[in-house]
Parts: C-alpha cells; structure tokens; sequence
C-alpha cells in the first residue's frame, strides 16, 4: 500500500516538473519577443537605408505628423531622409530653368523634411544610372544639381522626384530611440510607396495596412 502511494507521489511531482519547465520555457521566449520589441532591434526595427518611417498616429510634431520618411543614408555620420508624401505647389521648371520638356517642367516638387538645405532627388530605375547613389532595390538617390537636370529629362516624371530639404538625425542610436517611445513606425523598402499617384494619402494607406489607428 506504502508504494503503490509513494508511486503516485512519484508520478505526480514528475508531472509537476514537466509543468514548470514548459511554463518556464513559456515565460522564457515571451521574456525575449518583449526585449526585442522593446530594444527595437528587431530585423523589422534595424535602421538602413531604404527603409520607410511611418509617423505614429499620436507624433504631436507639426514637422512630422502624418509623415512617411524614406531613410536614404545611414552611417556614422548620421541619419538622413526625405518625407515622400508631402507635394508642395512648386514646379520643377521654376527650380531648374534650364529644364527643356514640358512634362519635366511641370513635376510637383517635394518637400524632403525640416531641415532646409539643399536639393536632392529620387530615382526609380531597373538598371544602375552613371550619375546616382543607390540606397535599396531600385530606388537611387542624386544629389548634384547637374545630375537632376539629366534625370528629368531622362526618365518619365512618376519615376524621378525633387525633394527640397531633409530630415536628419545625428545618429543611428538617435532615431532607434523614437522607435523604442513608438513614434516611428518601421516598414520594408517599397518604391510603390515612394513613387506612389496618391502621395496625399500615403500615410492613412500604410498606417492602415499595418494595422493602427488614428
């Protein structure tokens, strides 16, 4: 009688063993899916060129609200992009006046960010151009003024954008840090959405296809 209960006394702390290393295993993997989300170093997080800023539903920043940044560069220097959703009432031909046809004369400008300095423009291209500094897939950035001029009366205007002003960050480290508080969301390169028809409503679009609300 003794052993067939100590038998079950057995069976049950055995049991109970199994029990508690699942829970601990359990606790283990949610402990580490949570330090990712929070240290937002997840491969979905990491910050590299190409990769697209959508601004949080509640960023109170006049400078950002509703915003979506392409990352253009990013290095020890810093952190560089250009708000792809923001067409201003300029026109291109007032920018450059050298400019020949009549399509590249009449593409909206960009406001690119904040910061006010200088131009810069976009490039969606298959093949590599010779005047262009790649950034991720197609898209390439150009940065000399001359090399604009070229692009524009190269390539169909829904394929090259001008973008005056940027966004900057001095660091890596700093804009991880907005992305850690959630006032950045992180999605994949996506030419699509910068050369997007309807830039107006970029930021709704992707705000809704990653699932949050305003």
């Amino acid at each position: 009688m003794a052993g067939r209960c100590f038998d079950a006394v057995a069976r049950r702390l055995s049991w109970l063993a199994r029990l508690a290393c699942i829970a601990a295993a359990g606790l283990a993997f949610i402990n580490d899916a949570s330090a990712q989300i929070l240290s937002g170093i997840g491969t979905e997080n990491r910050i590299e060129a190409g990769k697209l800023l959508v601004a949080a539903p509640y960023l109170q920043d006049a400078d950002f609200e509703e915003t979506v940044v392409l990352i253009v560069r990013c290095g020890e220097q810093g952190v560089l992009g250009l708000m792809v959703n923001q067409p201003t009432s300029v026109r291109a031909g007032s920018l450059f006046p050298n400019l020949k046809t009549g399509s590249a004369r009449a593409a909206q400008v960009y406001k690119g960010g904040p910061v006010r300095m200088g131009l810069n423009a976009l490039l969606r291209s298959r093949t590599k151009p010779s005047y262009g500094a790649a950034i991720s897939g197609d898209l390439f950035l150009i940065s000399e003024k001359p090399a604009m001029i070229r692009a524009a009366e190269a390539t169909q205007s829904q394929l090259f954008r001008v973008y005056v002003g940027l966004c900057g960050w001095s660091s890596a480290s700093q804009l991880t840090g907005e992305i850690r508080r959630g006032l950045w969301l992180v999605i994949n390169p996506d030419s699509r959405i910068v050369f997007d028809d309807h830039p107006e409503s970029v930021w709704s679009r992707s705000i809704a296809k990653i699932g949050g609300t305003k």
